[in-house]
């Protein structure tokens, strides 16, 4: 994957609101009001190892990093 084509997903099914990505991630995450977690936009390409990261970290695996096709 080129680091200039992905974006984030937060599967809201799946997430239980664990917050170890929006609080160690606060880039490229935000809390949500009840607790689970949402991508905050488009993902900076300097960052995707930091979203790798918070994917591999995610408890309930809510958090997929997908290739854009242009």
């Amino acid at each position: 994957m080129k680091d200039e084509n992905f974006s984030i997903r937060v599967d809201g099914d799946i997430c239980m609101g664990a917050g170890y990505c929006y609080g160690s991630y606060p880039r490229l995450f935000g809390e949500n009001p009840d607790g689970t977690s949402a991508a905050t936009g488009p993902a900076d390409p300097e960052l995707l190892d930091d979203a790798t990261k918070a994917s591999q970290i995610c408890p309930s695996g809510a958090i997929e990093i997908q290739d854009r096709k242009d």
